[in-house]
């Protein structure tokens, strides 16, 4: 499938079985996948795949669409087996092949910093009106429950080399911040804010929700 095709290939559909197999063989263990069952594994992703679309190997100029939410190029399952950094359209690709319930919406990642000419990391100010927006836009449509999103997911890309996930739960009132690599101090809450936390509180300081730290 070229840039541009109309064809979708979608990982949610039965007969995709390797994109689960890759979901499976990571969720199976809590140990870290190693290197060589992680490659193992892929190979046979991007042999399912190449199958699919009637090529031996993939390219850059291949692309994968995941749930018709997601378009990616075929260098995507490179990446998965390198050390090199995984982009927003990785980090949603995953998420996409997620379960999740049918009230769960997903955000494209949003960067809250970027690098000037001269490399240095700087603030980009407003990260989140336009992901604010979409979600009063959503909890003020008139739909019932089981139809209109109600829990919000996104990833906040910071220092523009490093991914964190923030989650606007209309449910139980709360928004919930989940970092892998937080400090002791924030996860026990013995640092009572944080860049992220002090942004975070004033963008969405109308809904009235309460703000937890950061989580493991």
């Amino acid at each position: 499938m070229r840039k541009g095709d109309d064809a979708n290939l979608k990982f949610s559909s039965k007969g995709d079985v390797w994109a689960g197999c890759l979901m499976t063989s990571i969720n199976e263990s809590q140990e870290p996948v190693p290197q060589s069952c992680l490659d193992t594994t892929l190979d046979r992703v991007v042999e399912g795949v190449s199958h699919v679309l009637g090529k031996h190997l993939l390219g850059e100029d291949d692309s994968v669409v995941v749930n018709g939410a997601v378009e990616l190029s075929g260098g995507f399952f490179d990446r998965l087996r390198s050390r090199e950094w995984l982009n927003c359209w990785d980090i949603a690709a995953a998420l996409e092949m997620t379960d999740r319930p049918a009230f769960v919406h997903l955000g494209i990642s949003i960067p809250l910093h970027r690098k000037d000419a001269n490399g240095k990391v700087i603030p980009i100010p407003n990260p989140f009106s336009r992901w604010r927006k979409e979600i009063i836009d959503y909890m003020r449509r008139d739909m019932n429950d089981l139809e209109r999103p109600q829990v919000f997911i996104c990833p906040l890309n910071t220092n523009a080399n490093y991914f964190i996930l923030l989650e606007i739960n209309e449910r139980t009132k709360m928004i919930y911040y989940y970092d892998s690599m937080a400090t002791h101090r924030i996860i026990y809450c013995k640092t009572k804010s944080t860049l992220v936390r002090r942004v975070i509180e004033i963008i969405f300081k109308d809904l009235g929700f309460e703000y937890t730290g950061a989580k493991d």
